[in-house]
């Protein structure tokens, strides 16, 4: 996901997987935090009892990384109001509300289901209540709140930088569904922060749509055991510009989709929207019967990526390599040429 880095906060010192460690911070510019750790005696506790929550020392400032999973887990209240945000918790419910750069996240401990600026999403990994405070994982501030996460596993340190605002977040939720042997779990892009509020109801309202249709599709196609399963990404995701891909199975065999939508223009662009004729003819000739001027996708990490089908049905991605032989039309060149497709 594309970000404009603003400011940065960063935790120094050791972050241990185990035991606890005492912080202290300042805020030293706008959102701009410092903090200083110094190691603790371990404190060994119970979870909290249903409809409590409570804080032990410094518990709640505490970052955790887990070496064996490559995981970072943040205590969501310390580094939410550390950003200029807030954190409301409903005893009863067990509900936290997130608020922060104008997105609002709701979610339960635990629970994958949750919410973001009103619309229903799945998050990868539920948020956990550890020693009495909640923590989630580094990610979701990426995807939710445009917040970049650095860890550096050599300093052991943790750096955030801010994005932009007005760069719109991504989330996903998960549709299910079972006919008979057939079963699919597809997920769709939940698109939030647009600055046309209609365009953005009716954005998410086709994907999910589409995703249905999808679903539906395949428990109807046939009466054999099967599972199709889609995974959804907005890896390259600006204020003019949204790139949507999705990568799965159907079947056993691999399967994967794009969507890409000019914000500016409110419409679904193809490649050759994008491109000019004498870049289409290098495709077309590199591809040949496998090219699709709509199987694309752009990403922040590949570039641009093609979407191929084998003799099989299957739908593979095939990153073109070969930077600066594509030339891209009018509004576009800016676009392509910062983050270097062609």
């Amino acid at each position: 996901m594309s970000m404009k880095k603003l400011a940065a906060i960063v935790f120094a010192g050791a972050i241990l997987m185990a035991g606890a460690m005492g912080i202290s911070m300042k805020l030293t510019q706008q959102r701009e935090l410092e903090m200083e750790v110094a190691d603790v005696p371990k404190t060994v506790t119970g979870q909290p009892e249903a409809g409590e929550t409570k804080t032990l020392g410094s518990m709640e400032n505490i970052p955790l990384y887990y070496d064996d999973e490559k995981k970072l887990l943040l205590p969501l209240r310390n580094v939410t109001e550390g950003l200029g945000g807030s954190v409301a918790w409903e005893r009863d419910s067990r509900k936290a509300t997130v608020s922060c750069f104008g997105r609002v996240l709701t979610l339960f401990p635990g629970e994958e289901a949750g919410t973001l600026n009103g619309y229903k999403i799945t998050l990868p990994e539920p948020a956990e209540m550890i020693n009495g405070c909640l923590y989630i994982d580094s990610g979701r501030l990426s995807e939710y709140f445009g917040a970049d996460v650095i860890w550096n596993n050599e300093s052991r340190q943790v750096t955030l930088k801010t994005g932009d605002p007005a760069t719109p977040s991504a989330a996903v939720y998960r549709l299910e569904g079972k006919k008979g042997s057939r079963t699919y779990a597809l997920e769709t892009p939940v698109i939030v922060g647009l600055n046309d509020a209609n365009f953005e109801k009716s954005l998410n309202e086709a994907l999910a749509e589409e995703t249905r249709a999808l679903g539906a599709g395949y428990l109807d196609a046939a009466d054999a055991d099967g599972t199709f399963w889609l995974d959804a990404w907005a890896d390259f995701l600006t204020k003019d510009f949204i790139s949507l891909w999705w990568s799965g199975e159907k079947d056993g065999v691999l399967f994967c989709c794009a969507k890409n939508i000019d914000l500016k223009g409110q419409k679904e662009v193809s490649l050759s929207d994008l491109l000019t004729a004498d870049s289409l003819e290098k495709i077309k000739s590199a591809l040949g019967d496998r090219w699709q001027d709509g199987g694309f996708c752009l990403s922040d990490t590949e570039g641009l990526v093609l979407l191929t089908e084998d003799e099989n049905g299957g739908i593979h991605p095939y990153i073109w390599t070969e930077t600066g032989e594509l030339r891209w039309k009018g509004s576009f060149r800016e676009i392509a040429g910062t983050h270097g497709f062609g």
